[in-house]
């Protein structure tokens, strides 16, 4: 996964609140959130 994708996908997580998405997909955008974080800071 490169980091435009990681944007994207964390951008759709924003779209939708994890309140109201399966606990799976919920935790997913969490991972990818801390994911944007890490190579956002590492750049």
């Amino acid at each position: 996964m490169n980091l435009v994708e990681l944007h994207f996908l964390n951008m759709y997580c924003n779209i939708f609140p994890l309140k109201n998405l399966i606990n799976m997909f919920g935790r997913l955008c969490r991972i990818i959130k801390i994911a944007e974080k890490y190579y956002n800071g590492d750049h």
